[in-house]
């Protein structure tokens, strides 16, 4: 699956392009996970991590759109950044952030195509990924695509972004050994989240992005679970500085 990040403070071009995102996939037998945002500072807070594609208009009201992709680059080196604008002098900028592509808005079908056709040849490297086996099938899954980990009877159970459920054998323990960092932090004994899905939380339980139900806390695991998320926002909400006026 192909993950889509959208920001435009535009509504109606949102909608646009997720119809042109829908027409490719279905001309092209494709599965695309698409976001939308309004502004980067929304973008910004998930760290731009669980994309592998981002069109971002760099005309964001009171925002200095450059800056703020500037930042994302900063942040995540793999991502395919596909600037749109209506100001043609904005190309010049793409090239400087190493963009994948330009759109020159309003922006059609056929230049949102031939910029994927081009792009999505450029997906990123194994860096980055788990490999699961379970029950004699193996899958091969991104790191930021992983919502959350639970442990129960001896198998884990990985719930992904796209809803779908992986399984393996095993513990949480082994798990935070190989893979704890900077994302994976563990809330109660039995389960482990993903910072960069964090939604919202307060003392007793943590609200995940697309997830339904709330994920408890457990005491333990509070002091730890904030500071971690704290020094995370720190990092990645610093606001970017906007292009000095000469």
């Amino acid at each position: 699956m192909i993950q889509i990040a959208i920001c435009n403070e535009s509504e109606q071009e949102r909608n646009a392009m997720r119809e042109y995102l829908a027409r490719y996939e279905a001309k092209y037998c494709l599965k695309f996970y698409v976001d939308e945002y309004k502004n980067g500072r929304g973008l910004l807070r998930v760290h731009g991590k669980p994309y592998d594609v981002l069109f971002i208009d760099v005309e964001l009201e009171k925002e200095v759109g450059v800056a703020i992709v500037e930042r994302l680059r900063e942040i995540n080196e793999e991502i395919i950044l596909i600037i749109a604008s209506s100001n043609a002098k904005h190309a010049i900028d793409a090239c400087n952030m190493n963009a994948e592509g330009f759109l020159l808005k309003p922006s059609s079908y056929d230049a949102i195509e031939d910029i994927l056709l081009k792009s999505l040849c450029k997906m990123r490297s194994e860096k980055g990924k788990m490999v699961i086996h379970f029950d004699g099938n193996t899958n091969i899954v991104q790191m930021e695509s992983i919502v959350y980990v639970e442990y129960y009877n001896h198998k884990i159970t990985f719930h992904l972004m796209n809803g779908e459920k992986l399984y393996e054998r095993g513990s949480l323990k082994k798990f935070l050994d190989e893979y704890r960092g900077r994302y994976f932090i563990p809330i109660n004994k039995n389960c482990v989240i993903n910072i960069l899905w964090i939604e919202s939380y307060d003392k007793k339980s943590v609200r995940l992005k697309g997830v339904c139900n709330e994920i408890e806390i457990s005491r333990p695991k509070w002091k730890v679970f904030e500071q971690n998320y704290l020094e995370f926002c720190k990092e990645i909400l610093i606001p970017p500085k906007a292009p000095s006026i000469n």
